[in-house]
């Protein structure tokens, strides 16, 4: 129980009394009486769709919403039909030829619920009626959260910041996380009348805010009105399909030629080492043979141990790269030659170059092949690219994956070499390009308002994996990435 002298559990940092306490006494009791109202004409709501339109209605109704012919049938238990249900009844509009009319006209369940049980109707239920009718759906970024009471919410595409009332998803959704919703205004209270199960992970704001640029392209006015979330309902909506989507597909590594990455070790037998050096060193592309000498074993003049790295790539990759593009490592030990690559394509290449260039010199031995954990697929992943990978949690549902690789206390020789090579990655991150970040660098981004924006919603993406510091290995020093790009 909080007394009313404790500190807020909302963590404002004031006494509950004078923060959620006072907001909960002010609007709880009018909160409860809408949800009531509401919970009760969504029954009806149902059983009078159910009477009016035939069963594969319901079901074309769910194909618009997916915006696709080939989408699986509606299952009752879905956690999506926390928002397609308030869509359907409220939102979604089908032709309606009247008894004795001639004439087709657009409606929706809700409107034509209304227009024919206007006379039992309370005047409450018309004004929850009417306000839920046809609300537009925005995408809306978490700005504070009062679990269990409601939250604070920035509208994206319109740029207006709102208060709303909501107990279920305040409790599960955090801050700068992105929702699909419609919002409703009874009396002044305002509550979202749908409410996407998932939330997008914060750096989705990039993607909503270049929905936002097209949309004031398309219709070349200065702000996003109701009227153009109307007009441009699919277009949101599959946006938001489409980012989630990509959170329940599993991460795909792939390296700069597209191909899966797989690790791969070439082993061959050679009877020269000198000899293996001399035909395969132009293979450092760019490199100079007293650059690969440096490092290597010579005895007698002789080459006896020597590393090649294999430079090389498509030309869009080295343009991306500003140069050649690592494709493997060539390692020559005496009679032992051992190739490291990371895709069978790029191991079958190598392996067809080494055999025309040594010939009888070098005889394949095997070939070791080295899948990837997908535990690291997805740290790497998250650290280089700035996304994580199934991190959503919103609304209702949390699915279990947090993105950053966690390991026990039985693998210490691992987390040490996993912790230093995420203080580097950290170190070195301030002046990497990030997707997220549209491929700017961390700094670069700190240094304009859209930039600013789009890293703070990175920052809280990377906050929202702090949990548990003592396993997320690769988690950042959230504060210190503050204090060094100036956000504090």
């Amino acid at each position: 129980m909080i007394g009313r002298n404790d500190p807020c559990p909302c963590g404002s940092g004031k006494k509950y009394k004078k923060c959620c306490l006072l907001f909960g006494d002010k609007d709880d009791f009018k909160c409860r009486r809408w949800r009531q109202i509401e919970a009760r004409l969504i029954t009806r709501l149902i059983k009078f769709s159910s009477e009016i339109l035939e069963p594969e209605v319901i079901e074309d109704a769910w194909k618009d919403f997916n915006d696709t012919e080939s989408v699986a049938d509606r299952d009752p238990r879905s956690a999506m039909n926390m928002v397609f249900m308030p869509w359907f009844l409220f939102t979604w509009t089908f032709d309606l030829k009247p008894t004795g009319s001639k004439q087709h006209s657009e409606t929706t369940v809700a409107e034509l619920f209304l227009r024919e049980n206007a006379d039992s109707l309370s005047s409450d239920e018309k004004m929850l009626l009417l306000s839920a009718i046809c609300t537009p759906y925005t995408l809306c970024e978490v700005v504070e959260v009062k679990p269990g009471i409601g939250m604070t919410q920035f509208d994206l595409l319109r740029r207006i910041k709102y208060e709303v009332i909501e107990r279920s998803a305040s409790q599960s959704l955090k801050r700068g996380e992105i929702i699909y919703c419609a919002t409703t205004d009874m009396a002044g209270i305002k509550s979202n009348i749908g409410t996407s199960p998932y939330a997008l992970r914060p750096t989705a704001k990039r993607d909503v805010l270049e929905l936002r640029k097209w949309i004031l392209d398309e219709t070349g006015a200065d702000d996003i009105t109701a009227d153009h979330l109307h007009e441009f309902d699919q277009d949101i909506r599959g946006l938001y399909l489409h980012l989630l989507r990509g959170m329940f597909t599993p991460p795909r590594l792939a390296n700069t030629d597209g191909d899966p990455i797989v690790p791969h070790k070439v082993y061959f037998d050679i009877d020269s080492a000198n000899d293996a050096f001399h035909a395969l060193k132009d293979l450092a592309e760019g490199e100079q043979e007293s650059d690969l000498l440096k490092d290597a074993v010579i005895e007698d003049g002789l080459v006896t141990e020597a590393e090649i790295s294999w430079l090389g790539g498509k030309e869009e990759a080295r343009r991306r790269h500003d140069g050649p593009i690592l494709l493997g490592l060539l390692k020559i030990e005496e009679n032992r030659l051992i190739v490291e690559v990371n895709s069978e394509l790029r191991a079958s290449l190598i392996r067809q170059l080494i055999e025309e260039r040594l010939g009888k010199g070098a005889r394949y031995e095997t070939t070791l092949i080295e899948p990837i954990e997908s535990q690291v697929q997805e740290m790497w992943q998250a650290a280089a690219a700035g996304r994580t990978g199934s991190s959503f949690s919103g609304g209702f549902r949390k699915p279990e994956s947090t993105g950053f690789i966690s390991l026990d206390e039985e693998q210490p020789e691992l987390r040490a070499i996993i912790e230093e090579s995420a203080k580097r990655h950290w170190e070195s991150w301030f002046d990497l390009p990030v997707p997220a970040l549209n491929d700017m660098t961390p700094r670069e981004a700190a240094k304009s308002e859209e930039g600013r924006d789009l890293l703070e919603s990175l920052l809280l993406l990377y906050e929202s994996h702090q949990d548990d510091p003592s396993t997320n290995l690769m988690t950042p020093d959230i504060p210190a990435l503050r204090r060094e790009l100036g956000m504090d």
